[in-house]
């Protein structure tokens, strides 16, 4: 046992305990950390294979969930996804195709994280 500058002794044992607790609490935060930074990382790179001709936009939207881990939020009274449209995307990122499906709408989007969200621009 060592003593501190107070008078007091210190145990070694306590302090290789405290230690050890804050890497091991150090490992657990970077490991959740990374991982969350990889599935972000994989969700942005997304790439779809869309092949539709006269269809409405919501069908490729579900189509595009089907294929990625996206989900689309958006209200109804705002966005209207009833437009009949054709596409042809081979091996595509998402945000590619919905530029090329959004074009000359009052259509916009944002992605945040799994999230797709739509609005009015």
């Amino acid at each position: 046992m060592k003593k501190n500058g107070k008078g007091v002794f210190v145990s070694p044992i306590k302090t290789h305990n405290k230690i050890y607790r804050i890497m091991r609490l150090t490992l657990i935060a970077l490991f959740i950390f990374t991982t969350g930074l990889f599935a972000s990382v994989r969700s942005q790179n997304a790439r779809v294979n869309i092949h539709v001709n006269d269809v409405k936009t919501i069908e490729v939207l579900t189509e595009i969930e089907k294929q990625t881990d996206y989900l689309f939020i958006y209200n109804k009274k705002e966005v209207d996804l009833g437009q009949k449209v054709s596409m042809q995307a081979n091996d595509k990122s998402v945000a590619q195709v919905l530029a090329t499906l959004f074009e000359g709408t009052n259509v916009m989007y944002k992605m945040e994280g799994n999230n797709i969200m739509l609005m009015k621009k």
